[in-house]
């Protein structure tokens, strides 16, 4: 007999709250530094300030480079030492790349809460900086993240359990289920006594069975019963 993986509902939600949260891991923005209003007004007047978004709400910067932000890194090493190359392969020269590029760029970018400032505009203007506003609706990200993604993801793992339980043939799902089966009756192909013609005893006991369940009433006058298990 074919032994089935008995899993324990724990083991699901387990499964579930994991996803859900490699869900918000994976679509959680990345970490912007944000300083204060002041600093970014130093910035600008230092001219180190490339581009700005403004909205309602947030003033999203990106400094012109990273050697703007030189001092962060003064406390290195600095004693000259040189390491020789170490062997790596190209896919992990490849990702250690990528990962140095995203950093330097996440470095480059601020963010900052706009205070009231009408002088904001013409300092930007005055430093060359690309400014830009934007107005910022979030509802559809915010409903798909929050909704649809763990929806979906719901149905999905329950989809995978009720197949699981219906595979394994779990009691829960088959508590009342019935096992008769219903047979449809083909007018064309029906069975007769004489389809058994020459077997004299059989005919005359179902003779006396079809009668006996036309006419209870004349065999129970007699005190006759049906045979258990006839049926």
């Amino acid at each position: 007999m074919e032994k089935h993986t008995k899993f324990s509902l724990w083991y699901y939600l387990f499964v579930f709250f994991a996803i859900m949260t490699l869900q918000m891991l994976l679509f959680s923005g990345s970490a912007v530094k944000e300083i204060p209003y002041s600093e970014f007004r130093e910035r600008l007047a230092r001219g180190t300030i490339e581009s700005v978004v403004i909205t309602q709400e947030k003033i999203y910067g990106r400094m012109k480079n990273a050697d703007s932000l030189s001092t962060e890194n003064a406390g290195g090493d600095s004693s000259g030492n040189i390491e020789p190359p170490q062997a790596r392969t190209p896919w992990r020269l490849r990702l250690a790349e990528i990962e140095k590029q995203h950093k330097e760029e996440l470095r480059r970018q601020f963010v900052v809460v706009p205070l009231p400032d009408d002088a904001l505009i013409s300092d930007l203007q005055a430093q060359g900086v690309v400014y830009r506003g934007r107005i910022e609706s979030n509802w559809l990200r915010n409903f798909f993240l929050n909704w649809i993604i763990p929806l979906g993801l719901f149905f999905i793992l329950w989809g995978f359990i009720f197949q699981r339980m219906r595979g394994s043939g779990a009691g829960v799902l088959n508590v009342g289920k019935s096992k008769a089966k219903i047979y449809a009756v083909d007018k064309d192909n029906r069975i007769t006594f004489k389809d058994v013609a020459g077997i004299d005893e059989a005919v005359q006991e179902v003779r006396e069975v079809v009668d006996f369940l036309k006419q209870p009433e004349k065999y129970s006058r007699l005190g006759a019963k049906l045979p258990k298990g006839l049926l």
